[in-house]
């Protein structure tokens, strides 16, 4: 099938896409993502996906993308925790740690060379890694303050408050973020989005492409690390963020206070931000060009 893409998506030839929020929420398929990443495809776009989700590994990840109909190889997907084991091995070569999180980080942890510790003995790791994890119980939370207390450094994922899901919001990584450095004192360390490692690993696998969108779900995470990487941002509605919430930024911007970085697009999801006709036609930000535009 031939799709046309819009005046807007037709200006970039590479795509850093979100998955919560852009191509699902929860289990359920996004109406219209597979078509429009198809569209990219079509037209000689490359595509890569980038979440911040840590609970599952990349292959994963690719799975689900080809139950929705969308054709990935693992190259074509990158994790918060693949970032986080680049990370680890740069910055925190050879050192231990006490992971919260699921089974998918705790293997990224592990291959990054750090020591895993487990029970009793991560009291007394020198790091604190923190993911969302589905599988939370009193004795991580309690086993990871008393090693911040005992002077570990706390690393996280990321700071997203929730998650969409069907339901509505469920608690994210930055959830237990707030609770660990309340409890400690202490300041985590960030490595996924609003951070730019993540966008950075992803704009590798692009490799040529000169003009390259991040498109998100979050205005204080997708559009922050794109604007960090010197990136365009462009944000869907089909997520986390409501249109009163982008209304709300941009009055705070303009009467001068404090409000993330403003997204170049707004449109209801993907399939309006990417295919012709859609509300990016009519919906493009007059701020002018961004950081990633030529």
């Amino acid at each position: 099938m031939a799709w046309a893409l819009s005046e807007f998506a037709a200006r970039y030839d590479g795509f850093i896409v979100d998955l919560d929020g852009c191509m699902w929420v929860g289990e359920e398929p996004i109406a219209g993502s597979s078509d429009a990443v198809a569209a990219l495809r079509e037209h000689g776009r490359r595509v890569v996906f980038a979440t911040n989700d840590p609970r599952r590994s990349p292959e994963e990840y690719v799975r689900k993308l080809w139950r929705q109909g969308v054709r990935v190889a693992a190259s074509d997907v990158v994790t918060v925790g693949q970032a986080l084991e680049r990370f680890l091995a740069t910055e925190h070569p050879g050192r231990s740690a006490y992971v919260v999180g699921s089974d998918a980080l705790r293997r990224h942890v592990r291959a990054a060379g750090i020591k895993d510790l487990e029970g009793r003995a991560g009291e007394h790791a020198e790091l604190v890694v923190v993911g969302g994890s589905d599988d939370l119980v009193f004795e991580h939370l309690r086993v990871a303050t008393l090693a911040l207390h005992n002077g570990a450094s706390l690393v996280a994922t990321a700071r997203d408050p929730v998650y969409p899901h069907p339901e509505g919001p469920w608690p994210g990584t930055g959830a237990l973020v707030a609770l660990f450095e309340y409890a400690s004192g202490k300041r985590a360390q960030i490595v996924g989005k609003p951070e730019r490692y993540l966008i950075d690993a992803a704009r590798e696998r692009l490799g040529a492409a000169e003009r390259v969108l991040v498109i998100g779900d979050r205005l204080d995470s997708d559009i922050a690390a794109a604007v960090r990487a010197g990136l365009d941002g462009a944000l869907v509605l089909s997520g986390t963020t409501s249109a009163d919430e982008v209304r709300r930024h941009q009055s705070a911007r303009s009467s001068g206070g404090g409000a993330p970085p403003r997204p170049v697009a707004v449109a209801e999801n993907l399939a309006a931000l990417v295919l012709a006709g859609g509300a990016s036609d009519s919906r493009v930000s007059a701020a002018g060009p961004g950081p990633g535009r030529k």
